[in-house]
């Protein structure tokens, strides 16, 4: 294998996200942090922009009052990471699983907000996400069944799912 192209297969370490650490007010620019698995990181208050993701786990993470602003967090997996007042803004998150996440049984007030992304192919089945914003999004085979969202604004640009979601969430336009 050529050496170019065995490099570009390995995830690039000059990120400054590391696993089991503690970030609070950080701003996260132009991280490129593809491939990658981050472990018991805590994020309390961060903004990351135009930084890409791409197929990373977040494995037992924490997220509270985050901003995701034009990222690419495409097919990342999320076991027991958790969600809380999070905003997705302009980023690109398909293919996601969100029901491996960890949320609240009793359920959460606005735990995230998804404004002007693409979340295609992501699973949301199930869940329990109280508030939940869906805004001038692009969804396209998104599986919104069975979510219970009192509460919610969600304005999806395109979705084969509409019709079912608009029946479990009454409020959707």
């Amino acid at each position: 294998m050529p050496r170019d192209a065995m490099h570009a297969e390995m995830p690039d370490t000059n990120s400054s996200i590391s696993s089991q650490a503690h970030y609070v007010d950080q701003v996260f620019k132009d991280e490129q942090l593809e491939h990658a698995e981050i472990v018991s990181a805590e994020f309390y208050d961060c903004v990351f922009f135009h930084s890409s993701f791409a197929e990373s786990v977040f494995r037992h993470c924490r997220f509270v009052n985050c901003v995701f602003r034009e990222c690419d967090l495409s097919l990342i997996k999320v076991p027991e990471s958790r969600f809380t007042h999070s905003r997705f803004e302009n980023s690109k998150i398909m293919g996601v699983n969100w029901t491996e996440a960890h949320w609240p049984k009793a359920g959460l007030a606005n735990p995230v907000s998804f404004s002007k992304c693409a979340i295609s192919h992501s699973t949301f089945i199930g869940l329990r996400l109280e508030g939940i914003q869906i805004i001038d999004c692009v969804a396209t085979t998104s599986t919104f069944e069975k979510l219970i969202c009192r509460r919610p604004t969600l304005r999806i640009v395109t979705s084969p799912t509409v019709s079912l979601a608009r029946r479990i969430c009454p409020r959707l336009t």
